[in-house]
């Protein structure tokens, strides 16, 4: 099987407008991105990627749980390795991680993790839900550090500090 990247978010923030054109170019990713928009977030020009290839409807579903129309079939296709965004509320996510662990394909979930907050049933269901990825992608060494602390192996868990546009950030603060 090749490697082939699928890319699940819920939405694509302008702030990581580089690093999806970046996986864009370098990993020829397919980015299937949902209309969830829960604030004033400005999101980016998906059609700057190349491989932007669906919106997937967001769909409210009691209370703060949320299902991506679309998403639940492309653990059916032909791809071997999903980046999806990591949160346990969007029911969508829950299904493509256990198909795609029953059909041995990775996942990579990216999260905020743990925030240190969380109460006995919020930790039952994080510690579930991140055991099915086959990596968690963190904004930071805190959540990192507090997920080994909750009994996570720290091999399946990757820093990646937001991936912000490092370069224009440092630009912005010369100005």
């Amino acid at each position: 099987m090749n490697t082939k990247i699928c890319c699940v978010f819920n939405l694509a923030p302008h702030y990581h407008s580089s690093i999806y054109k970046l996986m864009d170019k370098q990993l020829k990713c397919d980015f299937y991105i949902g209309n969830r928009i829960a604030s004033n977030i400005k999101l980016m020009d998906y059609n700057e990627l190349m491989g932007f290839k669906k919106t997937l409807n967001y769909i409210p579903f009691l209370n703060n749980f949320y299902f991506q129309k679309g998403a639940v079939s492309l653990v059916f296709k032909s791809y071997s390795h999903y980046i999806i965004t990591g949160e346990p509320h969007c029911l969508s996510t829950w299904i493509i991680l256990i198909f795609a662990k029953l059909l041995r394909k990775k996942t990579f979930v990216w999260t905020h993790g743990w925030y240190g907050d969380e109460g006995f049933l919020k930790k039952i269901i994080k510690k579930i839900f991140f055991a099915f990825a086959t990596r968690i992608l963190l904004y930071g060494e805190y959540a990192r550090d507090l997920m080994i602390n909750e009994g996570f192996n720290g091999n399946k868990l990757i820093c990646i500090y937001n991936s912000l546009n490092y370069e224009e950030q440092i630009e912005s603060e010369k100005n």
